[in-house]
């Protein structure tokens, strides 16, 4: 778990590779989702699909922000400006809060009629609450507008990794991608 003094350790890369491919697949199965007709074969197919990925995302969200509480992070490639500083941890701050966020919506809309979550048929997570259709609606709206946010998010921290390696020509992002 600890880091290379210069690079990420590869738990660390793991689970933010991991997470960003299940956000990102999430994402995509969403939209493809929203235009299936209730008489497609793959309308119940990809939602449930939509629904235990949706359960692995908040595993893996879970482990990430537990992982980056106690390990060390590397310092950064080079000196960061005030700006980008502050922008790097708001950015980080509001990624961890929409990875924990968006799933629970997801959950809320989901078991908001009692029954709980099935995740690929091996075992199904409970409903906690029952909630009304109001409750539903708003999860609704939540979960829709927190993935638009979360994608201008995730925009943003992509651009900022390509910036660091192509305008500062720092390792910012190999250290990711390579761990040094």
């Amino acid at each position: 778990m600890n880091p290379h003094p210069t690079g990420y350790s590869v738990v660390a890369r793991l689970l933010h590779w991991a997470t960003a491919l299940v956000i990102l697949g999430l994402t995509g199965l969403g939209w493809w989702m929203v235009d299936l007709s209730y008489y497609d074969a793959w309308y119940n197919r990809g939602l449930d699909l939509h629904k235990s990925f949706g359960i692995i995302a908040y595993v893996l969200a879970v482990a990430f922000i537990i992982r980056k509480l106690i390990g060390q992070a590397p310092a950064p490639a080079t000196p960061l400006t005030t700006f980008e500083r502050i922008g790097a941890k708001a950015a980080h701050g509001m990624l961890f809060i929409l990875m924990l966020l968006m799933p629970v919506s997801g959950y809320l809309i989901s078991t908001s009629s009692g029954d709980g979550v099935d995740v690929f048929g091996i075992v199904t997570v409970p409903a906690l609450i029952k909630t009304g259709d109001q409750a539903r609606d708003l999860a609704i709206d939540l979960h829709y507008w927190l993935a638009y946010v979360g994608l201008g998010i995730i925009a943003v921290h992509t651009l900022a990794a390509i910036k660091h390696h192509v305008i500062n020509k720092d390792r910012t992002l190999m250290r990711m991608l390579s761990g040094r």
